[in-house]
């Protein structure tokens, strides 16, 4: 259990900020934020030659601003992962009091946003050929948030090696 919430409805704050004073814990952070504003911003735009454009977003392909008019049921797949990539952060940055552990869940975390990129660019391509005509993909901020995900998880992977080598180098010390 994450010791950020001593019960379910009671926030520790004393306790975040001693989870976040490690470096590692920090960029983990970071990660499950830029996971989290996936939710809310799109993956891009399809200019289609008419003028139209259609917007992907998590939850489908878009005409304009209105609801999402061509969603797969494979799509819902890459919103279940990305709740499962998060997930998965959460639970790394909570074991932070067991190094061995959240240094093979940051490996695993790694694996998943990686694996979620793939998805995700995936059906970025794949929604090409169910719109009308020659379109256009204009990225937006969306389809690289997982990126900074990678970048953060890989940066705490690194701090956590450091904390593993110096705990094993004081044992041998002892």
């Amino acid at each position: 259990p994450c010791a950020v919430f001593s019960s379910p409805l009671v926030f520790n704050a004393s306790t975040l900020l001693m989870m976040i004073q490690r470096i590692q814990n920090l960029y983990l952070f970071l990660a499950i934020i830029a996971m989290a504003l996936i939710f809310f911003f799109s993956q891009g735009w399809y200019l289609v030659g008419s003028g139209k454009f259609y917007t992907l977003t998590l939850f489908g392909l878009q005409e304009g601003g209105t609801e999402p008019f061509k969603t797969p049921m494979s799509y819902y797949n890459v919103a279940l992962f990305l709740v499962l990539t998060l997930i998965n952060l959460v639970w790394t940055f909570c074991s932070y009091r067991n190094l061995k552990a959240q240094r093979m869940r940051a490996v695993i975390s790694m694996v998943f946003v990686v694996l979620y990129c793939a998805m995700d660019l995936t059906f970025v391509v794949g929604f090409y050929g169910d719109l009308p005509g020659v379109a256009n993909f204009v990225p937006n901020i969306g389809i690289f948030l997982p990126l900074a995900a990678l970048l953060f998880t890989g940066l705490a992977w690194r701090g956590i090696q450091r904390d593993y080598k110096l705990i094993r180098s004081v044992d041998r010390i002892r």
